[in-house]
């Protein structure tokens, strides 16, 4: 598979939004490969920096109540429920061709004409404009790195677009 494009972000806690990356296919493809990572998605370790977003969060959900400082075990408690998470849909000349939502920091959509991952559809001839959106529900770290590598296997015979 060649590359078709590559990317690499960062993004800062409490972060939540959309970022699309649009990209005009030169070629005509076979097949395509989106593989997305990111760093950081679960509390390691329960930093001053996480006790005092816990305490944000907890105190923004309950304005109205006087709140003490949680212990040690409600810290812990707490920090098992806390991710980063994040999902990657694709499209293909504004179609939605594949998106996976499971909860891993590595990912891979493959998309043919004869086989796909599931949450994928299969593509004849893939060409056209394709558009990668990264959803961001939560980030729980500063700095925390993502990928995204876009690869494919140009189609023997075909015209170039």
């Amino acid at each position: 598979m060649e590359d078709i494009y590559r990317v690499e972000g960062m993004l800062n806690r409490s972060f939540v939004g959309h970022i699309s990356y649009t990209v005009c296919l030169e070629k005509v493809y076979e097949n395509i490969k989106i593989d997305f990572s990111f760093d950081k998605q679960i509390v390691n370790e329960i930093t001053d920096e996480i006790k005092k977003a816990m305490i944000i969060d907890y105190t923004n959900d309950h304005k109205d109540e006087l709140v003490d400082e949680p212990s040690e075990e409600k810290f812990k408690e707490g920090a098992k429920h806390m991710k980063t998470e994040i999902h990657i849909s694709a499209f293909l000349n504004d179609r939605f061709i594949g998106g996976i939502h499971r909860q891993l920091t590595d990912r891979s959509i493959y998309i043919s004409s004869k086989e796909s991952t599931n949450g994928a559809i299969c593509q004849d001839n893939i060409q056209g404009v394709l558009k990668v959106n990264i959803m961001v529900f939560n980030v729980i770290y500063d700095n925390t790195q993502y990928k995204l590598n876009v690869s494919g296997d140009v189609l023997k015979g075909a015209d170039y677009v």
